[in-house]
């Protein structure tokens, strides 16, 4: 497996891994609407002004083997939260049939590498409460909540944790000393 720096020609296999990802997850914690609705379309859209203007500081990286699509991160300035953290991992996705053999560490691993690079200190990551399999990983990983909010979903509130890592290279440590 190598980890890579996405392109714009990632748009179409992030999108698609993004919406599945959704659909597998989160189905039973957020309304059914949102999941069976035109997500891998909206997600399309996304990656592909996300990956043709990508904002300095900002990193998606992909999961490769044999140039299948495994997973994905991406992180770039804290957009909101806790003081304190100063870097945030937006998004990171691994397909169903991988989950559990290591990527999403290594992914994380390096993400934060390089939001370490880019001068940060800190950083954090939004997940639902309901996410009990998030919720473990980011606890494997060092990863303490730092805070939490509400967030309207298609007309539902939904909880959220904030895990964060006050010093980035715990992090970086954390998930090289347990890649398989």
């Amino acid at each position: 497996m190598i980890v890579l720096t996405a392109t714009p020609d990632d748009a179409e296999p992030i999108a698609r891994l993004h919406a599945a990802s959704w659909r597998d997850t989160y189905r039973g914690m957020v309304p059914d609407r949102l999941l069976d609705g035109p997500i891998a379309e909206e997600r399309l859209q996304q990656w592909r002004q996300v990956l043709a203007h990508l904002p300095a500081g900002r990193v998606v990286l992909c999961a490769r083997e044999e140039g299948e699509l495994l997973g994905f991160i991406s992180g770039g300035p804290r957009r909101g939260g806790p003081t304190g953290y100063d870097a945030e991992i937006y998004a990171l996705y691994v397909a169903r049939t991988r989950r559990g053999t290591g990527i999403g560490r290594r992914l994380l691993g390096h993400a934060a590498e390089r939001l370490a690079l880019f001068g940060h200190d800190g950083v954090m990551t939004w997940v639902l409460a309901a996410n009990a399999g998030a919720c473990r990983f980011y606890d494997r990983l060092g990863g303490r909540i730092v805070a939490q909010k509400e967030e309207s979903m298609a007309g539902a509130q939904l909880a959220e944790l904030g895990y964060g890592w006050a010093e980035i290279r715990d992090l970086v440590e954390a998930a090289a000393s347990r890649r398989p």
